[in-house]
Order: C-alpha cells, then structure tokens, then sequence
C-alpha cells in the first residue's frame, strides 16, 4: 500500500488548484465572448469598457495562478530537468507561451480598440476591428480549452509530440473558426441600418 504523505498532499491541492483555475478562466472567456455578442445593440459605455478590462486583468491573475503552480507541478516531477520533460509537458509549455501572447495582445489591442468605441455599439465597428478581436478571442478560448485538456487526459500523455501537437491545432482551428463565424454572423445580419429596425435589441 503506496504511503499517504505531506509532500503528495500537498502537490494534490496544488494539481486541483491548477485544473480549477483553467477551468474557470475557461468559463470566463466564453462568458465574455457570449456577453459581447449579446450586446451588439448597446452603446459602449465606459463602465462597460472598464469591466471588460477588470476581466482581462481576473484572466490575467488566473494566468499567473496556472503558472505559478504549473512550475510547482513540474518542479516536483523533473526537478527542472529538461531532459525529463515530457511531450506532453512541452506542449503545455508553447500553449501557456502562446496564452501570455494572446494575453499581451488583448491588452494592446482589443482592450483599447473597445474603449475607442465608447458611445458608439460594438455593430458600430468597422470589420477590421471586429474581426481582430474574434481573432483574439479565438485564441483565449482555444488556448485555455488546450491546456485544460492537455492537462487532464490520460491519453494524450502517453501520445507522442505530433499527436498532441495536432490535437492542439485541431482545436486552435475550431475555436478560432468558430469564434470569427459568430462575429461574422452577427455582423453580416446586424450590421446593416435597415435590418436593424427590423429586430429588437438583444438583453
């Protein structure tokens, strides 16, 4: 019988924190995507921008919470030891390297662009625009529901870096698809003046 100790304990809560917290950036990312879309009618007032960006900076925490106890996690398993990193721990790596990108960007980026619209509604803004913040909230979205599966299936650590790696870009694909159809959508059926009288504003 394998001995219960103070140190598996420990690394225990540590393994459940991580998950918990991806797991609820996830729910935070779709929340705000479905919220947007929802409110293609609505000015953009600066309360609104501002909670948008009070969100970013929760996501940003929830961030630093999957990488702070993600090196606990690996430096219990490898000791730092790259020659002990996994495929499937690599793949974690570039996913939470290319979240810190997404991240930077949508504070550079989308954050601004959204407050630069303060007054007007978000069907109000050019298709460029729209379309890179879909980008963006693509990537969050694919980028948070990789590192989530990655981390919790048992199949795919013991698959090779390939198979992982296609697995990820599977779902970067859809996400990102998906997202970008929906803007598309909405911008293609509300953003015409004359369509819009004909609906009523989404609450």
């Amino acid at each position: 019988m394998t001995e219960i100790t103070s140190q598996a304990i420990a690394l225990d809560i540590v393994r459940l924190l991580h998950i918990l917290v991806m797991a609820v950036a996830i729910g935070t990312v779709a929340f705000t995507d479905y919220s947007m879309l929802r409110r293609v009618y609505e000015p953009i007032r600066p309360g609104w921008a501002r909670f948008l960006g009070r969100i970013h900076v929760f996501l940003m925490v929830t961030f630093g919470i999957t990488w702070a106890t993600g090196l606990i996690l690996i430096g219990a398993k490898t000791g730092f030891d790259p020659s002990k990193f996994s495929p499937v721990l690599c793949a974690k790596l570039a996913v939470v390297s290319v979240l810190l990108g997404t991240a930077i960007g949508i504070r550079r980026i989308v954050v601004p662009a959204i407050m630069d619209g303060v007054g007007g509604t978000l069907i109000d803004l050019p298709w460029p625009i729209k379309k890179t913040i879909g980008m963006f909230a693509g990537l969050s979205l694919a980028g948070w529901t990789s590192a989530l599966i990655i981390g919790g299936s048992e199949v795919l650590k013991a698959a090779s870096f390939e198979t992982i790696l296609a697995v990820v870009a599977s779902i970067y694909a859809l996400a990102i698809a998906l997202v970008l159809y929906l803007f598309w959508y909405t911008h293609r059926c509300y953003g015409d003046p004359l369509a819009r009288l004909q609906r009523s504003p989404a609450y």
